[in-house]
């Protein structure tokens, strides 16, 4: 993961090389375990992040939200990007795969949604308007896209003046 490669190369610098690239939280885990979950939570709760509840039959509230959940959420974008299976067990240790895959199939059906929405569109097939013409955009570049578009939308004339304005430029420009 590119982002946090980076992320944590620019905490080990800032770390002066330390044995631990988040040595203040290594320093205080060791000391009080309990007051980075305390400190997460705190952080969460002031983004307006509910980070506990009363389960049904209960009186007493339970953590839902806390550093545990960074574990659930890798584990869950892990899987949104297709990471395989096998690779994100490793990554946060647990024994089974079964395990990993239950973090990894949290998706409510919005998050479903989105990224299905989000989903390059590999298949795509622009019809222009001719009943035995089509064009297959083999590429998803924005820019043949929105070309694509504009020449199945256009009036005919306009198409054929760009046309005719990019055939008369020299051949360098044309490249």
């Amino acid at each position: 993961m590119p982002p946090l490669k980076k992320f944590l190369e620019k905490q080990y610098s800032i770390s002066s090389k330390d044995k631990y690239v988040l040595p203040g939280h290594a320093e205080m885990y060791q000391t009080n375990p309990s007051g980075i979950t305390w400190r997460v939570k705190k952080f969460l709760e002031s983004l307006g992040i509910k980070t506990t509840k009363v389960p049904e039959g209960r009186k007493r509230a339970v953590s839902i939200k806390d550093v545990h959940s960074l574990r659930h959420s890798f584990c869950y974008y892990a899987g949104l990007y297709n990471v395989p299976l096998a690779i994100v067990q490793a990554v946060v240790g647990h024994m089974s795969p079964e395990m990993t895959k239950h973090y990894t199939m949290h998706a409510t059906s919005n998050d479903i949604k989105k990224a299905f929405l989000n989903m390059p569109d590999m298949f795509e097939v622009l019809d222009i308007t001719s009943e035995t013409k089509s064009i297959e955009v083999i590429d998803s570049d924005p820019e043949r896209l929105e070309m694509a578009e504009l020449s199945r939308t256009l009036p005919i004339e306009e198409v054929r003046n760009i046309l005719a304005g990019l055939k008369s430029k020299p051949k360098s420009i044309q490249a």
